[in-house]
């Protein structure tokens, strides 16, 4: 998550930057009063997300094992697999072959079981799964690659986000340069913003629920986090309209596009231990330094 996080922010940060210093697509140029202090912050920023590219995160460790868990019952057999996603059941319907006399069947240790009615403790074992139905176990196309081809995918779509989230906040600039009468406060244009990202979620979502034959993949867990960060970044977002307002897109770009860089960082180091190793940890220390250091030069340049 880290490197891909660094990755669009570094795309993010320079498209945002250039299309405000510059004027691109049709948006009036915003020139900081300290073109030096302007440059010098981006260049620093820049280097620090080149840095980034050096850290090797662990993703190509191996992926949680699954258990599974079998009981015997009168008239009701059932094996539970699990991993951290969460549990699914399968009843008598999966082993509806081996009833039939397979000698070789997905679960082969289940016929070892005892019933309860025999006064005797039934059966459970919990051991890793050799094998598991489709319906079961279907993994998304991009855990299927090889790890260089995983990262590979990985850097080209990071690379490809980045410049679009660069030029989000190109249409409010373009409304208030070429509109008459439009509103010069950036909090006017938030609830349009926010209404386009729900309407084009929406479609995506409905898209890929047809792709997949009304099978969409996701943990009930998510639901929650998924509401709340939707929260901050709804705030974050009102917030970037008003440091956009305050100090123009070619300042606060290269800073608030670092800062989520950052902390996505210290995440990966601190609680999904993507990012390990002195070697790793000492490149992300000086590119977490540099591009503090950049955010400040952007900062004065304001002034």
């Amino acid at each position: 998550m880290g490197l891909g996080i660094l990755i669009w922010g570094m795309f993010n940060m320079l498209t945002g930057w250039a299309t405000g210093r510059f004027g691109v697509l049709g948006i009036p140029p915003q020139v900081p009063n300290s073109l030096a202090f302007n440059y010098a912050g981006v260049a620093i920023s820049a280097v620090a997300s080149v840095l980034f590219f050096f850290v090797k995160p662990e993703a190509e460790q191996q992926l949680p094992q699954e258990s599974a868990t079998f009981e015997v019952e009168p008239g009701r057999r059932s094996v539970q697999t699990s991993d951290q996603e969460g549990s699914i059941s399968v009843y008598d319907d999966v082993f509806a072959n081996q009833e039939q006399g397979s000698s070789t069947g997905l679960y082969p240790s289940l016929s070892a079981g005892r019933r309860r009615g025999d006064k005797a403790p039934i059966v459970s074992q919990t051991a890793p799964v050799p094998a598991a139905p489709q319906q079961l176990q279907k993994q998304p196309f991009w855990l299927q690659m090889s790890p260089l081809r995983r990262r590979i995918f990985g850097v080209t779509l990071s690379v490809l986000i980045g410049p679009m989230f660069g030029v989000g906040f190109v249409p409010t600039y373009y409304v208030q340069a070429h509109v008459p009468g439009a509103s010069k406060n950036g909090l006017d244009y938030v609830f349009a913003h926010f209404t386009g990202i729900f309407s084009a979620s929406s479609v995506f979502l409905i898209l890929y629920t047809v792709a997949t034959g009304n099978r969409p993949s996701g943990s009930p867990r998510i639901i929650l986090p998924a509401i709340v960060s939707g929260m901050m970044w709804g705030v974050a977002g009102a917030s970037w309209f008003l440091a956009n307002q305050v100090l123009s897109e070619s300042i606060s770009y290269p800073i608030i596009s670092s800062a989520p860089a950052i902390v996505a960082a210290l995440w990966s180091v601190c609680v999904f231990r993507e990012i390990r190793g002195a070697r790793n940890l000492v490149i992300l220390c000086i590119a977490i330094c540099m591009c503090t250091a950049g955010s400040i030069m952007n900062g004065l340049s304001k002034t």
